[in-house]
């Protein structure tokens, strides 16, 4: 089935779901629209009372050509512009042509049809007979100059008031000016012992207007979605990821441009869509973005993942702690003052990897074994123009299978905070997750600062990505290849970015060679986040050996007092990348004295370090450990394993101290309290 078909699918499944009406998928025949005024009358269709409603949407009977419309005369239903709605419309303003007598027109042909409403018609008999501004005006809603036209702005010394209106604050100006005619009205109609007086909330009143709206609809062709004659759509809705949205996905009504000539005679010949198809499928859609907020989206691009059942379905590009509470880590902030080094030792496992595969079954089970579920990522070019620039369709198990291999084939340690200031110290507030990184993550690592204000580089990103996630296909090799050189740039970073970026570029390494990804035979291989100290590759041995240089130093200037700073071995970090050989030396020297201060001081982990570096030194072969040529992206593999298993083993040692130390503590206590007795 194509995009749109699942569309209508989805529309069919849930527009009966006991929702919450704000939270329902809009009907047929309606649009959603922001409304400035709010007018009441009585059971007599006499006016009751007005008031200006700030930031205020509702979704308003409409027709196929007001729905979309951008210029000319396509008057809605019933909730419209002053400019429709009001019958004395053009003795106020200067700039407007009234269109009172098409909406009016239109509004009759409803009230006096089989489908007509006694709320609709109590509001046409109003209009009628009444003059709506003139009422607006002497209840303070609207406001005239001294020729009894619309003021245009508010001037508080000739008016001689410093409050300024409520429907001067709720328009917008347009080239520097206030048109009141654009203000949107809406209606409540008050009957004795009806508890529901907002038209717009009616669903009475929806029912007659759709019903209405159906039997005016025009010549039946063949819909290529249901394959029944039924009336075609033309104009296609739009208003489709927000409410300004005019961009449309289907649309071609340019009878002079080339959306369909040099093809078809006219628009009819093309493949159609049926009135109620567009209209279900395009309400589902904006309801599914709607619903799914801010997630998935990248600018004007719309990430949308979706079951036709309506039960959530995680989002391909979002993070995993995203995709629902018990996804949330349960453990306090950790906070390492005075460092540079995050203590491995107490976040490991923080996030464990066996939770989001637990979350994945979680979803899955929510739904049927042929449940389908859907990819569609949205994109414009131009304002008017919208595109389906990806479209993917799995069904249950293929779908959640491809996330777990996501998880499992990436998966490496995630830095996921930055550092924070406290006072005069340096604190960092860091959390570490083990997962693989979202495409966010691996844009910033990839591309740094220059992906934050390039929308086409992300857009780009988020297209080339997702077959990795959901094809089980390979990381690009660009990507693979700069994140890589990336993190090896160590310099001019700050401590947490840098440990985001290696955290993604371990991923991608690791991902990148995995059998199930990797395709050449000599390149496959699969790597534990555990530290393999019987693996003897020469890129490996080499990381781990960087790793035990830099906690000798930072380890060393800790047991002097030395206040936190950046270390010689981290500064040549991009060169040991590069010459490993010549710069082991360097670095080697370097740490002669280092050493030797750590063995004088009788430093607990002096013995650790020493005896990691001869465990490494004796597992290089001779040729390997004197070549000097470039290391690939493995020895950060080495280096953040190496690094991370030295400070867990400290930790354990730091907390073994602490607990003999309180057990020491309370003997102390209870021999005192003996002597005492």
């Amino acid at each position: 089935m194509s995009w749109m078909a699942q569309l209508y699918q989805t529309y069919e499944n849930c527009v009966d779901m006991d929702l919450p009406i704000e939270q329902r998928v809009m009907p047929i025949c309606h649009t959603p629209q922001q409304v400035h005024i709010h007018v009441s009358i009585d059971d007599q269709a006499n006016f009751i009372s007005a008031e200006v409603l700030e930031k205020f949407s509702v979704v308003l009977p409409a027709t196929e050509s007001s729905a979309s419309r951008s210029s000319g005369v396509a008057p809605h239903a019933l909730a419209d512009k002053l400019q429709y709605v009001a019958a004395d419309f053009e003795h106020y303003s200067t700039s407007r042509k009234p269109f009172f007598s098409a909406y009016s027109q239109q509004l009759a042909a409803w009230c006096e049809s089989e489908y007509a409403h006694p709320k609709v018609q109590l509001i046409y008999r109003y209009l009628t007979a009444n003059n709506l501004i003139a009422d607006l005006i002497k209840h303070g809603v609207c406001w005239v100059d001294e020729n009894n036209k619309f003021l245009e702005a508010w001037d508080q010394d000739a008016t001689g008031r410093d409050t300024v209106p409520p429907i001067f604050k709720v328009l917008t100006k347009t080239q520097g000016v206030i048109d009141q005619g654009n203000a949107l009205v809406c209606w409540s109609v008050l009957l004795p012992g009806d508890p529901q007086n907002k038209t717009w909330e009616d669903e009475s009143i929806r029912e007659s207007w759709i019903r209405f709206d159906l039997s005016n609809a025009g010549e039946s062709k063949f819909c290529y979605i249901t394959g029944a004659n039924k009336p075609a759509g033309k104009n296609h809705p739009a208003k489709i990821r927000y409410g300004s949205d005019k961009a449309k996905l289907i649309s071609s009504n340019d009878n002079s441009g080339f959306t369909y000539r040099g093809r078809f005679v006219d628009p009819q010949q093309a493949a159609t869509v049926s009135f109620e198809v567009s209209q279900k499928a395009h309400n589902a859609l904006r309801w599914l973005i709607d619903r799914q907020g801010s997630k998935g989206r990248n600018g004007e691009q719309v990430v949308l993942a979706w079951s036709t059942t309506g039960v959530p379905v995680p989002n391909p590009i979002v993070d995993p702690a995203e995709w629902g509470d018990e996804l949330s880590p349960n453990g306090p902030e950790v906070s390492v003052a005075d460092s540079e080094i995050p203590d491995y030792g107490r976040n490991f496992a923080f996030y464990p990897a066996q939770a989001l595969k637990r979350k994945i079954q979680g979803f899955a089970e929510q739904l049927h074994i042929n449940d389908s579920i859907n990819i569609l990522v949205l994109d414009s070019a131009t304002p008017g123009r919208m595109a389906v620039s990806v479209y993917l369709n799995f069904l249950r198990d293929d779908y959640f299978a491809s996330l777990e291999n996501w998880q499992t084939h990436f998966c490496w340690w995630q830095r996921l905070s930055a550092e924070k200031q406290d006072k005069n110290r340096r604190l960092y507030y860091q959390r570490w997750r083990v997962e693989a990184p979202s495409i966010w993550k691996i844009a910033e690592a990839t591309f740094g600062e220059a992906i934050k204000n390039n929308d086409k580089l992300k857009r780009a990103i988020v297209e080339r990505l997702l077959p990795s996630i959901l094809l089980n296909r390979n990381i690009p090799d660009d990507i693979y290849q700069r994140c890589i050189q990336r993190a090896c740039q160590r310099s001019g970073k700050e401590p947490w970015e840098w440990e985001r970026d290696l955290g993604v570029a371990c991923a991608l390494f690791s991902g990148f060679h995995h059998p199930d990804r990797q395709i050449k035979p000599e390149r496959q291989r699969t790597y534990t986040m555990a530290l393999d100290t019987n693996y003897t590759s020469r890129d490996y041995l080499y990381g781990r050996l960087l790793a035990v240089g830099e906690l000798i130093e930072t380890w060393s200037n800790e047991a002097m007092r030395i206040p936190a700073r950046t270390t010689h071995v981290s500064r040549l970090f991009q060169r040991f990348s590069d010459r490993p050989a010549t710069t082991w030396l360097t670095i080697e020297k370097h740490l002669a004295p280092y050493r030797q201060r750590l063995k004088t001081r009788s430093w607990p982990n002096s013995k650790a370090l020493e005896g990691t570096l001869d465990q490494i030194l004796s597992l290089f072969d001779t040729t390997d450990f004197n070549s000097d040529a470039k290391l690939s992206g493995e020895f950060l593999l080495g280096y953040h394993c190496q690094r991370l298993a030295l400070d867990e083993e400290r930790a354990e040692r730091r907390a073994k101290a602490k607990a003999d130390k309180n057990i020491d503590t309370e003997d102390e206590e209870i021999s005192t309290e003996g002597d005492a007795a």
